[in-house]
């Protein structure tokens, strides 16, 4: 076949050529004759179908570009997720590590505020306690760098910061413009989270409701109810938008209506203490509408707390509206729920505590009523569990409530005519807060303590004595004097009582009349230090109407008009 090639360089050269190879192939060497290679055929192939063969060359150039891309970009949407995951974990990873550190600084803030309070409530409660109170928690702020804008330490300045202005409110010696300032800074702190959170949503606008709220009660408890009503509606609108349009998943819709039936129960206390009673039960309602729903589903004992707490409040505006009855209702029912909190946690203070005070608003109720055997029913059960209390722990506050249930149930007693019983609960009465005076002789709050449990258990001389003082101390310090009212106040209580129980042990029919001149001039001092009261801005009509304590200066026509004149400003105000 090499002879016969039509392609010249692939023939024989020469005959020579041909009969040499044939002389290979007769010694069995190899020859130079081969069939066409594979390259040749192909070569051949190509040049006979050149269109045919560039066209299936582009279409399977197509397919290898079209693989090769789809390859890379597989290869690249896998390496874009790879790092997404990678990303989304390290993110994940680093809010854990936020959360844990915040955690830790809670853990700490309770420690300073709950082992700290423990520390000043069972001591002697002097400034120098304070200070060091006030200190610690400080130091706490301060290792937070103000620089530093991450949200959650952040969350946790302010809430150490809502913890100083606590303590800084419980101080005597710190002026209610220092507090509301700083309670201003709070809530631009708060402000500023809110305004900035890119994440927590739900989280920092509760922060700010609860700031709000906070600056609300410190406005109540200095009787400015304009400025506490300001906040609670501000505190309120915060929690209401929350409820209806929560932005994150942080709270449920449980935890939700919650904040805003808290929120609705402090409005309402505002909304009477500015003389809306109507209009405080409204809000009351709502609130205890909201908490049904919640506790439908939910019933913990935060929730059975701030339903105990309602109740509480809607019987006192029933009982100072002179709704006795709706009033004894709503202490039944709150005392009925502190019962089931204390099932719950049967050797927690604080519960036993509230539990006490709930029981003894409830005594109240029913003297307010002339029910002295229920009265009493509630006083001695109340003072059970304060002497259960004070036999575990010597706290401040403990001792307080020992002491009232102790004249309480006296009281009662006595009006039962069980003067022995009476007598005995007096003395011990007495006993609790001689020996907290003696521990805090420059605390001016347990000597005026002092001074009404010598007016209640009878020692007439020693509390008019100090009573006096308490006048003249008042009136040193010079107008502008923050205290004066409250103290004025307190002085005409415990004239008044020194009034009522004179003589009381001895149940006279007819007064002496040495006996009948001392009295009038205890009630006589009692108007003269209630006028000063009034004159340093004492405002609190209520008060007078129901408060037993000066049950001697009803019916006397300068006490009918001083409640007119009260009204009256109230109206104009």
């Amino acid at each position: 076949m090499k002879a016969l090639e039509k392609d010249r360089a692939r023939r024989y050269e020469t005959a020579n050529g041909l009969a040499a190879d044939v002389l290979r192939h007769l010694a069995h060497e190899p020859v130079m004759a081969a069939p066409p290679s594979g390259v040749y055929r192909l070569r051949k192939f190509v040049r006979k179908h050149r269109g045919a063969v560039i066209a299936a060359a582009m279409v399977l150039l197509s397919l290898l570009v079209g693989i090769a891309g789809t390859t890379s970009g597989m290869i690249r949407a896998e390496s874009r997720r790879k790092e997404a995951e990678a990303a989304r974990l390290a993110e994940a990873r680093a809010r854990e590590g936020e959360k844990q550190e915040y955690a830790r600084y809670r853990s700490a803030i309770n420690f300073a505020v709950n082992d700290l309070r423990y520390t000043l409530e069972s001591s002697i409660y002097t400034k120098s306690v304070q200070d060091e109170f006030g200190r610690q928690v400080m130091q706490f702020i301060d290792q937070i760098s103000p620089a530093d804008s991450d949200g959650i330490k952040q969350r946790a300045k302010l809430t150490l910061l809502l913890h100083e202005v606590e303590i800084l409110r419980s101080r005597g010696d710190v002026d209610v413009a220092t507090v509301r300032e700083r309670f201003a800074e709070a809530i631009r702190l708060a402000e500023e989270i809110d305004k900035n959170e890119t994440k927590d949503f739900d989280v920092a606008a509760m922060n700010l409701s609860v700031a709000f709220a906070k600056a609300a009660d410190f406005e109540t408890l200095n009787r400015q109810y304009e400025k506490a009503f300001e906040g609670h509606s501000k505190s309120l609108a915060i929690a209401e938008r929350v409820l209806k349009s929560p932005r994150t998943r942080e709270f449920t819709e449980i935890t939700r209506k919650g904040f805003v039936a808290r929120s609705l129960s402090s409005l309402g206390w505002v909304t009477y203490e500015l003389g809306k009673s109507a209009e405080a039960i409204e809000v009351f309602n709502r609130s205890m509408a909201l908490y049904a729903e919640a506790m439908a589903s939910q019933r913990d004992e935060e929730n059975l707390a701030s339903v105990a707490q309602l109740h509480y409040r809607m019987a006192t505006v029933y009982q100072r509206d002179k709704a006795g009855r709706l009033a004894v209702e709503h202490f039944e029912k709150a005392a009925s729920i502190r019962r089931e909190i204390l099932g719950l946690r049967p050797k927690n203070q604080s519960y036993k505590l509230d539990m006490v005070r709930v029981l003894e608003a409830l005594g109240d109720a029913h003297i307010f009523l002339g029910q002295f055997a229920e009265a009493k029913k509630s006083y001695d059960e109340s003072l059970a569990l304060a002497q259960e209390l004070s036999g575990t722990d010597d706290l401040l506050a403990i001792n307080r409530a020992l002491s009232l249930t102790l004249y309480k149930s006296a009281t009662a007693a006595l009006k039962l005519g069980n003067r022995t019983e009476s007598q005995k609960l007096y003395d011990e009465c007495l006993a609790i807060r001689e020996r907290h005076s003696r521990a805090r002789p420059r605390d001016l709050d347990a000597a005026i303590e002092f001074m009404l449990v010598l007016a209640r258990c009878g020692k007439t001389e020693a509390a008019r004595t100090k009573a006096e003082n308490l006048l003249k101390l008042v009136a040193a310090q010079g107008s502008g004097y923050p205290s004066a009212a409250n103290y004025r106040l307190q002085s005409t209580f415990a004239l008044a009582i020194a009034a009522d129980n004179l003589d009381r042990d001895h149940a006279v029919e007819v007064w002496p009349p040495e006996r009948l001149a001392e009295r009038k001039k205890l009630i006589d001092r009692s108007f003269e230090a209630l006028d000063l009261a009034i004159a340093s801005g004492f405002v609190a009509r209520y008060q007078l109407e129901t408060d037993p304590d000066i049950d001697a200066l009803r019916g006397d026509p300068r006490f009918v008009a001083i409640l007119e004149k009260l009204r009256t400003q109230s109206k104009a105000k």
